[in-house]
């Protein structure tokens, strides 16, 4: 007789929500910004995408550690930081363009 594996309580939200809403939940930077561009009628640019993906990249391998072999360089930091900036701002011009 095989048991069903039980899904964790947080994925089992997860999925009530997508199924709410009709979209797939997603922690995608990338993924979430075209998802704004979508709902807003706009095009992010390159630089701004380039940006998401970058964080995602950091993201990934700071949650999952085994996913880097080396620290961190200063200049990776300083990177993230400048991509944060470039991706709020941009996320802050649009939404505040509807409000």
């Amino acid at each position: 007789m095989k048991v069903a594996a039980r899904k964790p309580p947080a994925l089992q939200g997860r999925e009530e929500a997508s199924k709410l809403t009709g979209t797939r939940i997603t922690n995608s930077t990338a993924e979430l910004l075209q998802y704004l561009a979508k709902t807003l009628n706009v095009q992010p640019p390159n630089d701004v995408m380039r940006c998401a993906e970058t964080l995602e990249m950091y993201y990934i391998q700071a949650r999952y550690p085994d996913a880097r072999i080396n620290d961190y360089r200063r200049w990776e930091a300083e990177e993230a930081i400048r991509c944060m900036e470039v991706v709020w701002s941009y996320v802050r011009e649009v939404v505040g363009s509807v409000a």
